[in-house]
């Protein structure tokens, strides 16, 4: 079976610290969308992942690139959203260059 992958565009939250296990360790994010109704979601970072989270700034949009993992423990069904990538948004990222973008008809210049 073949894993899906999802991504949802937000705004950053928070990040825990890292909570070390015996045979892991995981990193949780949180992320608000910007819907007419808003979500507060939260994500897990495993292991090489965790670093991730390093550098982001509250309030910042991203896009979170993640699996949706699910498991039965005690007849009880749990979920996890194992996000595995964290990108700045694209929405962001267009208007972050239509910004610079130089108005006085000269040609962009080549980085």
């Amino acid at each position: 079976m073949k894993n899906n992958v999802y991504s949802v565009v937000g705004f950053f939250v928070e990040a825990s610290e890292p909570k070390t296990f015996e045979k892991f360790a995981v990193r949780e994010i949180k992320v608000k969308t910007n819907e007419d109704y808003p979500q507060e979601l939260k994500f897990d970072l495993f292991n090489d992942n965790m670093g991730l989270a390093d550098g982001l700034v509250e309030g910042s949009e991203i896009e979170v690139f993640f699996s949706l993992k699910g498991r039965v423990y005690q007849d009880r069904v749990y979920h996890t959203l194992r996000a595995f990538k964290i990108a700045p948004s694209p929405v962001a990222s267009t208007a972050s260059t239509a910004s610079t973008a130089p108005t006085n008809g000269d040609p962009e210049p080549i980085f």
